[in-house]
């Protein structure tokens, strides 16, 4: 019921800035001014106080807004002040931005990576996304280090998830699958390879994890042999001998793919 109700509000102030040519400025200054509201502890206080009356708080609102925000929005606000809804401006400025993606074929694509991303894997994963969503993508970045290492990338209930952490557990379930591998007696001893792609160097700790998942399952000494290739934006994509095993963001893309026209 409330998402509604945040729904119709949003839209009503989007057809006003619509008309009036002002939809990216007063989405940019809805985001500040809940920003504003976030950090401020002394605005919230005002805000929540019940002793404080509504003509009070409009009065504040005008001060701190008036020759900040457009009079459409400054109007908005105190609209919500009257109706007792202004707690709750995130959700509609969430909603507004949705309506304002929506009329422009956006979608957002949320991305979780160890490091920051390089220009070249930002734009390859925008064209891949946008080729598969028929939509112009805009990515929220964040650094996540429980990761180890990779990507997880989430477009609506959509996760592509080819992180080190991720792969590690699919590495883990593709092997336990293999139940069909034979090893002959005479090579049991000699080392395996294993071919390793990767968008950026492997450090020591990752190779290990991939090491002991593979020496375990197949029961073996392994030798690493690394490559780069950007083309599979993310993940690690490795073949031991006609096994191949792929969490990269490609494969998932693909995968996903799939499903969907499945």
């Amino acid at each position: 019921m409330y998402e509604f109700l945040d729904r119709r509000y949003a839209q009503a102030l989007y057809d006003v800035c619509e008309k009036a040519g002002i939809l990216e400025e007063t989405l940019e200054d809805l985001n500040s001014i809940v920003e504003s509201m976030e950090q401020s502890e002394e605005l919230m206080k005002i805000i929540e106080h019940p002793q404080i009356h509504r003509a009070e708080k409009k009065a504040i609102f005008k001060r701190l807004f008036e020759d900040q925000v457009s009079p459409e929005l400054l109007g908005f606000l105190i609209l919500l002040i009257d109706k007792d809804r202004i707690l709750y401006l995130k959700e509609k400025y969430n909603q507004f931005r949705l309506i304002y993606f929506e009329r422009h074929n956006m979608l957002e694509a949320k991305v979780k990576t160890t490091i920051p991303l390089i220009d070249e894997q930002r734009e390859a994963l925008k064209v891949k996304l946008k080729n598969k969503y028929k939509k112009d993508i805009i990515l929220l970045e964040e650094i996540d280090e429980s990761l180890l290492g990779g990507m997880v990338v989430k477009i609506g209930d959509d996760v592509i998830d080819g992180s080190i952490k991720r792969r590690m557990e699919s590495m883990k379930q593709l092997m336990q699958e293999r139940k069909d591998i034979k090893v002959d007696v005479s090579e049991k001893f000699k080392p395996l390879v294993a071919k390793v792609k990767t968008v950026q160097p492997l450090n020591e700790e990752q190779k290990e994890q991939i090491i002991k998942k593979l020496k375990n399952y197949y029961n073996r000494e392994f030798i690493i042999e690394e490559s780069i290739d950007k083309k599979i934006l993310g993940g690690v994509y490795i073949t031991v001998g006609d096994d191949v095993i792929d969490v990269t963001v490609k494969g998932k893309l693909i995968e996903l793919r799939r499903n969907m026209n499945g």
